[in-house]
């Protein structure tokens, strides 16, 4: 997705970034949720950004989030949800309408430097919210503003999903990681017991899975040495000529060489064009 920034002029201090929010919802409408003033001055708005952009190019919207860099001691931001209709973009552009707001109010925030943040929210029929949180984890860091029927108890059941959200999250890369640790230690001792230097059908597979291990783990020599020993085979998937074109492409443990790397692409397209003939 694109995107643009924007900082406040002449600030030569610490900053925090705050990202606007969009979600497309067809070519000529999306739903925002953006940062809109910091300490009561106007910020430029993504919606804004994209009614310029539209204006000039046309109607087929491509929602644009700013990341907008503001002063660390800024502290109270107004935020709202707003969807855009490329319908209503002359009027907006020639400043004969306004933006108007599903749900728009003030937070006060202490921010940390060393953290990116972004609006988000939800829209339903029944209610709107909309708060800050970290950019990383999905943790609201301000108040939740809301508008419609939803209750207290409602919100703070809100607020602590998203922390169980972020908890299962951290639970899940720890342990992917050690699942990732296990299988490099594997393709380590594979490789030190000769594996690949093994010829048997059974192997093959083996040979090829722990070629992908060692080159996602930037292991590029001893990954390129099991990539060339299957690549007559055709018992392991062909995406094995992707990898050898990558690694001779920008020279991941060998020179580069454009030649090779152009040699096996061709040689992995050809057979992913034929099996894609055949599914057909």
């Amino acid at each position: 997705m694109l995107s643009a920034c924007t900082t406040a002029p002449k600030y030569q201090g610490p900053v925090v970034t705050i990202w606007d929010n969009a979600t497309q919802l067809s070519t000529t409408k999306a739903y925002y949720y953006q940062l809109v003033a910091m300490d009561g001055h106007h910020v430029t708005t993504s919606s804004e950004t994209a009614r310029k952009r539209m204006f000039v190019l046309g109607n087929e919207l491509v929602p644009i989030p700013i990341a907008h860099n503001i002063p660390l001691h800024s502290t109270l931001l107004t935020i709202g949800g707003y969807r855009y209709n490329a319908l209503y973009n002359a009027l907006n552009i020639f400043g004969l309408g306004d933006t108007i707001y599903d749900i728009k109010g003030k937070i006060l925030v202490n921010l940390d430097a060393t953290k990116s943040y972004v609006v988000n929210g939800k829209h339903t029929n029944d209610y709107s919210l909309i708060w800050l949180e970290e950019n990383k984890t999905g943790i609201i860091v301000s108040p939740i503003i809301s508008q419609g029927n939803i209750s207290a108890r409602q919100l703070s059941d809100f607020r602590q999903e998203k922390i169980r959200k972020w908890k299962q999250n951290v639970l899940q890369q720890k342990i992917k990681q050690k699942q990732q640790s296990k299988l490099l230690d594997e393709a380590i001792v594979f490789i030190e017991n000769q594996g690949c230097e093994q010829n048997s059908k059974t192997n093959n597979t083996k040979i090829y899975n722990t070629a992908v291990i060692l080159f996602k783990n930037k292991k590029y020599n001893d990954s390129l040495r099991c990539f060339l020993k299957i690549s007559n085979t055709s018992d392991t998937p062909h995406d094995k000529y992707k990898y050898l074109s990558m690694i001779y492409d920008v020279g991941l443990g060998v020179e580069e060489d454009p030649e090779k790397s152009a040699y096996w692409y061709d040689k992995y397209k050809e057979i992913d064009m034929n099996l894609k003939m055949q599914s057909n």
